[in-house]
């Protein structure tokens, strides 16, 4: 192989050889820069959280364990998504971690493995303030102006995401406090001061012991290392005691001996509830539920019931049982009042007499007794049952009597008020029918008077006019026109049948008249 020829960038552009040296330096120098400032990038993702170490510089205070000065070590600032330059890997390393993620139904509790050192007798760190919250996830913040508490800390993660140096902050994710319906959870506070007031709890959770006021139902972020949280049932509870729980808490049969010197276990069965309000209180002195029912409930139960059983007879306390039952109950009550745990119901459900012969026996017996007397009750109550029979069929029959003999007195009633009515009917109708008659009298009368008065008035009227008419025609003149009305109205021929003459001794009057009297003797015939 030959010599290669040395390939010349600037050839032909006339430059001097130290121009072009320096030309080639300061791009060899670009792209050194170039390079070198790419080795400094770093990026973060949007889900990620940038652990800052710096491995030159002063070392740490004595003590401390993250660098809030650019000390050696790990740092408290972090870095955050995005690219982030000049980060030369000689003197920084960066490690990039996931954020926090707390789910749902979980609570993060918080370690700071830096800070200031707990107060004396202090196991976890104050509660940071409400105010300061998000401040103090800063460790930056936390280690510098916060004058935060290096330790476990109170203050807890609820649900979400968070950007935390995770180099400081150890996170620990553990199920949030859940308290179900029927339940009431009892915090006993593991921080604070110690309560002076020498009762059973203290007022709230920055107090040491049992918090009086319980959690209701619901869901809770607490540090349930600072806070441990007891839940007790609030609910009516049954305790059973019979073969079937025997190495339960509170099981097992009740052995009783009666005042007769008979034994016999007995199943029962007992109700009792804690109320909410003394929940606290019923912990503080009992822990829970199982410490109440057997150091309390269980004890109380079986004493008041060899109480009652040693105080009568074996038979009696067998075929009493409901008294028995009433008067243990009683005495329970008042009993557990004073421990503030209330009893509802007693049961006696069994009680075995089997394993001892000679109450066995004497319960045969009294058995057979009860047989007897109860058929004997049974005779006596069917005969006398008949009895009743026969008085209430009499009392039916006489019923049946006394109804049909007010059914006929309520028909006698009917016809004598119907009769009455009818005879009030035909009175009406009499009556009704002598108005009729007296009117129609009255108006005859009346019409008879008006057509008298019309007759007067129409003759008073006619002989006014006839005298007007004599005064003015003269007496003889008016009676020819009446007596001309007269043969007009009746058609008598005056001309054919009557001769006039013109002697002095006859008149037209004459004439007429004769004619007159000639047709009323015909009308006679």
């Amino acid at each position: 192989m030959g010599n290669r020829e040395v390939i010349d960038p600037f050839r032909g552009m006339g430059m001097d050889s130290r121009i072009k040296k320096i030309i080639a330096l300061c791009v060899v120098a670009l792209v050194v820069l170039i390079i070198l400032t790419l080795i400094t990038i770093t990026s973060v993702g949007e889900k990620e959280v940038g652990i800052v170490s710096i491995s030159l510089g002063d070392n740490l205070p004595v003590g401390r364990v993250i660098a809030v000065n650019y000390e050696k070590g790990p740092q408290a600032w972090i870095l955050g998504p995005g690219y982030h330059f000049f980060y030369w890997p000689w003197k920084y390393d960066i490690r990039k971690v996931d954020i926090t993620q707390i789910p749902e139904g979980s609570v993060g509790i918080i370690n700071a493995i830096d800070g200031k050192p707990l107060p004396p007798g202090q196991t976890f760190a104050p509660e940071w303030p409400q105010d300061k919250y998000e401040k103090m996830l800063d460790s930056q913040f936390f280690l510098t102006e916060g004058a935060g508490f290096k330790g476990p800390q109170t203050t807890v993660l609820p649900p979400g995401e968070y950007r935390l140096n995770t180099e400081h902050f150890k996170i620990k994710i553990v199920p949030a406090m859940n308290i179900g319906v029927g339940e009431v959870g009892i915090i006993k506070s593991n921080v604070g001061t110690e309560s002076e007031t020498g009762t059973l709890t203290v007022p709230d959770r920055t107090y040491r012991g049992i918090v009086a006021k319980p959690l209701s139902s619901g869901m809770y972020y607490l540090n349930t290392d600072a806070f441990e949280v007891n839940k007790i049932t609030i609910q009516k509870e049954t305790l059973k005691f019979n073969p079937q729980t025997m190495g339960q808490i509170g099981g097992g049969q009740i052995t009783v001996r009666s005042q007769d010197g008979f034994e016999a276990p007995i199943d029962v069965d007992v109700t009792y509830q804690i109320e909410e309000r003394n929940a606290s209180e019923i912990v503080a002195r009992f822990a829970d539920n199982d410490g109440l029912v057997d150091r309390l409930v269980t004890p109380a139960i079986r004493a008041e019931f060899r109480n009652a059983a040693g105080n009568v007879p074996m038979l009696n306390f067998i075929l009493q049982r409901e008294q028995q039952e009433q008067l243990v109950l009683k005495n329970l009550i008042q009993r557990l009042l004073q421990h503030n745990v209330k009893i509802h119901e007693v049961y006696i459900r069994d009680i075995d007499f089997s394993k001892d012969p000679q109450l066995a026996a004497l319960l045969k017996t009294q058995t057979d007794r009860e047989i007897a007397d109860q058929q004997k009750d049974t005779y006596i109550r069917e005969q006398k049952a008949a009895e009743e029979e026969k008085v209430l069929n009499r009392k039916a029959q006489e019923a049946e009597e006394e109804k049909k003999v007010v059914i006929a007195e309520q028909m006698i009633n009917i016809a004598s008020k119907e009769a009455d009515a009818a005879e009030k009917k035909a009175d009406g109708e009499a009556r009704a029918i002598e108005r009729t008659a007296q009117a129609e009298a009255k108006k005859v009368e009346l019409l008879a008077e008006a057509e008298a008065q019309k007759e007067i008035k129409v003759g008073q009227a006619k002989a006014e006019a006839y005298a007007k008419l004599v005064e003015q025609l003269g007496q003889e003149n008016i009676a020819l026109i009446e007596f001309l009305k007269e043969i007009g109205g009746q058609n008598i021929k005056v001309v054919p049948d009557v001769q006039v003459s013109g002697s002095e001794g006859g008149s037209l009057l004459d004439a007429l008249i004769g004619s007159y009297l000639k047709k009323q003797e015909s009308n006679k015939k």
